[in-house]
């Protein structure tokens, strides 16, 4: 009811109907990214090492790392949780400040180094229940580097996604960083079933992680893959316009 009237942002011809159309659209996107954004293409390869699905892969890895290596109880499971939560929160905060120092490409790749840091470090350390005590220092160091990450990820994707397609770019943003969200838990449980030391399987997330960041070093330089961006976007938006005043061309329900 309170939604003003405003242009078309898209435009199409008569033969594309709305069924086919946001197929077509997301298809014809793809391959721009591909073939035009650097930055931005690296940068969803890195999504897919990343552990996007958040606390959700982390803490599946984890809770069966510290029931059957630390002989926790699920009250020191719900404990190590809430600090888990705590030090994300802390986190968060200081993305902020980390991103206005060092620019969100070199926050974001900080953060899940720290991430790989923190997790390879409690790998090689907790080995038993007699370092039980140490379990919530650790998780309130993998909780800051995870709130650390995530904003820091997504003001680096606000910057390198092209102008008027933002609600496009977040659901490839978040299709990108679930493709692969099934595999550190599939490979951890192989290793679990197949006698491996739980340790090298909480490992899994520092080597994700790690590898996430060598995805980013081909974006080059911050302030040349949000330049490439914006060039790149006017130019689009140019093109948009051109076709709009085209015969035969119009806006769909949709747009």
């Amino acid at each position: 009811f309170l939604f003003r009237d405003r242009p078309a942002l898209r435009v199409s011809s008569e033969d594309v109907n709305l069924l086919t159309s946001g197929f077509m659209q997301v298809h014809g996107t793809a391959k721009t990214i591909w073939s035009k954004y650097r930055g931005l293409r690296w940068f969803m390869f890195s999504l897919l090492w990343s552990p996007e699905a958040g606390a959700g892969v982390v803490q599946s890895i984890a809770v069966t790392f510290f029931t059957v290596v630390m002989r926790f109880s699920g009250l020191d499971i719900a404990k190590t949780s809430l600090v888990l939560q705590a030090g994300n929160i802390a986190g968060s905060f200081f993305s902020k400040v980390a991103v206005a120092k060092v620019n969100p490409l070199n926050s974001y790749r900080m953060a899940l180094l720290l991430v790989a840091v923190s997790v390879g470090t409690g790998a090689l350390y907790l080995d038993g229940p007699e370092k039980r005590d140490s379990v919530f220092g650790f998780a309130a160091w993998w909780g800051f580097a995870m709130g650390w990450t995530y904003p820091s990820q997504r003001v680096l994707l606000c910057t390198l996604i092209p102008k008027g397609q933002e609600t496009e770019m977040m659901g490839l943003f978040l299709f990108t960083g679930q493709i692969l969200g099934w595999l550190p838990p599939l490979i951890f449980t192989i290793m679990n079933e197949s006698g491996v030391d739980l340790r090298w399987g909480l490992g899994l997330i520092a080597f994700f992680c790690t590898l996430a960041v060598i995805c980013t070093l081909p974006m080059g330089s911050y302030q040349e893959a949000v330049g490439s961006a914006a060039r790149e976007s006017n130019a689009q938006r140019e093109r948009a316009l051109a076709a709009a005043s085209l015969p035969g061309s119009k806006p769909t329900p949709s747009e």
